[in-house]
């Protein structure tokens, strides 16, 4: 399994104050070769069911509150 949190270069600049739009477009290729060859899935946390997602997950409850996690597959674009 793979987790990959968080992988962003939006904003980034060099120590010239150049855009790094090369290391954006790696990224962007190298994400595209994981999802052909991975399950890869984004996910986000929530206090409310969504029957949308490929996969809910109630990781936590209270008299009052649920939380769950709900996760999305990548699909090849």
């Amino acid at each position: 399994m793979i987790y990959s949190v968080g992988l962003t270069t939006a904003g980034a600049y060099d120590n010239q104050g150049k855009y790094l739009e090369e290391i954006h477009e790696d990224i962007e290729k190298i994400m595209k070769r994981l999802i052909l060859q991975f399950d890869i899935y984004q996910f986000h946390i929530s206090r409310n069911f969504e029957a949308a997602a490929d996969k809910s997950v109630l990781v936590k409850q209270t008299r009052f509150k649920k939380t769950y996690i709900h996760f999305y597959k990548e699909d090849e674009e």
